[in-house]
C-alpha cells in the first residue's frame, strides 16, 4: 500500500494551506460556540452543556488532524468544508421558506380594502379635546416607571389604574380606536359592576388582554363574563407583569374578596416585564404583603394621573414609539440583518432551539420569582376563601412561527404550586385556525371572537370543577 508521506507529497500544497484555513475559521467558529454555551449554562443548564459538549468535540477533532497534518489534515478540511457549505445552504433555504415580517395593520388594510383610522392616540385625543370631551389617552404604569422622568413624578404614590370616570382613548388594531368611560377606580369596566347585588364575583387581572386590547367595551374578556353572568371586574393595565398583577390583587382584590381571581398569564412577554419590575422597590414591597390603600386613594390618583397626562411629554412618547416602530420593522428587513442571518446560520439555529431566545434566553433567571409571586397571590386570595385560577394566553408566535420556549417551565411551576390552569393556547388549537382570532391574522391581540372563547372556556373549566360561576354569593 501507498504511504501516507507519499500520498501527502502528491496532494497539492494549495489544499493543505487551505484545509488549514479551513480548520482554523472552524476552531475560532467551535470556540467562540463553547464561550457561549458557558455563557449560558446558569440559564438553560441542558441545552447549555450539550452545546459545550459538542463543540468540544469538534475542537479535539480539529486538533488531532492538526497533529496528524498529512491526509488527515486535507480529509478533515474537506469534511468540515462540505458540513459547513451545507449548513448554509440548508439555513438559506430555510431563510428563503420562514415567514416573512408581516406588514402592520394598517396596510393590510388598504390591502384589504377595509376602513383604518391613520390618526395617532393623541390626535384622537386631542380631536376630542376640541369637541369639548376631557379625553385621556390610556394609562400605563409599567411605561411610566421605566421613564425616569415620570417615575420621579409618580413620587411615592404608584397608581395601578387610571383617571376615575374619564374618556380614555385605549388601542386601535382592528381599524377603529377603542375609547372607553373608566369606572371609578379608573379601570376599563361599566361602573356598575361594583354596585350588582352580592359583590365583585371575579376578578381579573392582567395586561392589556385584560385591559381590553383591542376590541370594543364589553368584548374585552371581563365584558364577555359579564355577558354571561358573571359579575366581573378586571383590574388589567397596558404592560403590567407578574408584580403589577400582584399589587393589583393586594389592592384591589383584598378590598372586594372576590370568589374567584383569574390570573391572565402572557407568555409573549410577562416574564420580561418582571425583569423590568424587579428594579422597583415599590413593587417588591408586594412581596411581603404591604399595601398602599389604593382604593381609598382615587382623588389623589386622579390628581397626579391628571398633571402627568397633560404634560406635553405624551405627544414626545408617541412620537418615539412611532420611531422605534419603523426603525425595528426597517431592522428587520434591511440587507445588513439578512447577512448577518446568513452568516450566523441564524435560521438554521433558531429551528433548533439554540439560538440567543431559547438558549440563553434571561428571562428563565426570573422564574424563582415568579414562584414567589404566585405563592403570595395564591395565599392573599385563599385569605379571604378565594380561589386563584391561571388562564395561559399564547402569543401570535406561537401559532405562525414556533411555541415559547418557556412554556413547560412555566406551567410545571402553576403545577408545583398546585394552582389549577386554564390552557387557552390548547382551547385555540381545538378550535382550528388559532391566527382567525387576531385582527387580519397578524401579531396583535385577540379579536372578540378570541375573548368570548376564552370566556366560555372559563365557564366550562369552572362548571366542570363544580366551581360556582353565578354572581350571587
Amino acid at each position: 500500500m501507498e504511504s501516507q508521506d507519499i500520498r501527502a507529497s502528491r496532494t497539492p500544497q494549495a489544499m493543505f494551506r487551505a484545509a488549514g484555513v479551513v480548520l482554523g475559521i472552524a476552531a475560532l467558529v467551535a470556540a467562540g460556540a463553547f464561550v457561549y454555551g458557558l455563557a449560558a449554562l446558569p440559564v438553560n443548564t441542558t441545552k447549555a452543556l450539550a452545546f459545550c459538549i459538542v463543540s468540544s468535540l469538534l475542537l479535539a477533532g480539529i486538533g488531532v488532524a492538526l497533529l496528524k497534518g498529512g491526509e488527515w489534515l486535507v480529509n478533515a478540511g474537506l469534511v468540515l468544508a462540505s458540513t459547513g457549505a451545507s449548513l448554509f445552504a440548508l439555513n438559506l433555504l430555510l431563510m428563503a421558506a420562514a415567514p416573512k415580517p408581516p406588514v402592520d395593520s394598517m396596510q393590510m388594510a388598504i390591502d384589504m380594502g377595509a376602513k383604518f383610522d391613520t390618526r395617532t392616540m393623541f390626535d384622537v385625543v386631542k380631536d376630542l379635546r376640541s369637541e369639548g370631551v376631557q379625553a385621556y389617552p390610556r394609562t400605563s404604569i409599567s411605561t411610566m416607571l421605566s421613564e425616569p422622568r415620570l417615575r420621579a413624578q409618580l413620587g411615592a404614590l404608584l397608581p395601578l389604574g387610571g383617571i376615575a370616570h374619564s374618556t380614555t382613548v385605549l388601542c386601535k388594531e382592528s381599524g377603529d380606536y377603542v375609547i372607553f368611560e373608566s369606572d371609578r377606580f379608573g379601570f376599563n369596566n361599566d361602573d356598575v359592576v361594583y354596585d350588582a347585588p352580592g359583590g365583585v364575583h371575579t376578578l381579573v387581572t392582567g395586561d392589556s388582554f385584560a385591559h381590553g386590547y383591542c376590541v370594543p367595551t364589553g368584548d374585552d374578556i371581563a365584558g364577555q363574563l359579564r355577558r354571561r353572568g358573571t359579575n366581573t371586574v378586571s383590574v388589567g393595565g397596558t404592560g403590567n407583569g407578574p408584580l403589577l398583577q400582584l399589587a393589583s390583587v393586594l389592592e384591589y382584590g383584598a378590598a372586594w374578596r372576590p370568589p374567584v381571581v383569574l390570573w391572565l398569564y402572557y407568555t409573549g412577554n410577562d416574564l420580561h416585564d418582571l425583569i423590568e419590575e424587579q428594579g422597583t422597590p415599590l413593587l417588591l414591597r408586594y412581596l411581603e404583603g404591604h399595601a398602599q390603600n389604593l382604593p381609598e386613594r382615587q382623588a389623589e390618583i386622579d390628581a397626579l394621573l391628571t398633571r402627568i397626562l397633560d404634560d406635553a411629554f405624551v405627544q414626545h412618547a408617541e412620537a418615539a414609539h412611532a420611531e422605534r416602530v419603523q426603525s425595528l420593522r426597517e431592522q428587520a428587513t434591511s440587507l445588513k440583518t439578512r447577512l448577518k442571518q446568513m452568516v450566523t446560520l441564524y435560521e438554521l439555529r433558531r429551528r433548533l432551539r439554540i439560538d440567543r431566545e431559547s438558549l440563553g434566553d434571561a428571562r428563565n433567571d426570573v422564574l424563582p420569582l415568579l414562584e414567589r409571586i404566585m405563592r403570595q397571590a395564591d395565599a392573599t386570595v385563599r385569605s379571604w376563601g378565594g380561589e386563584l385560577r391561571v388562564v395561559y394566553l399564547p402569543d401570535w408566535q406561537t401559532f405562525a412561527d414556533r411555541p415559547a420556549s418557556t412554556r413547560a417551565e412555566v406551567l410545571a411551576l402553576f403545577e408545583r404550586l398546585g394552582l389549577p390552569v386554564i390552557d387557552f393556547e390548547a382551547r385555540l388549537r381545538e378550535a382550528g385556525d388559532p391566527l382567525r382570532f387576531f385582527p387580519f391574522r397578524l401579531p396583535n391581540h385577540y379579536n372578540a371572537a378570541g375573548y368570548a372563547l376564552m370566556a366560555e372556556q372559563i365557564l366550562q373549566v369552572a362548571d366542570d370543577s363544580g366551581m360556582d360561576v353565578s354572581s350571587s354569593r
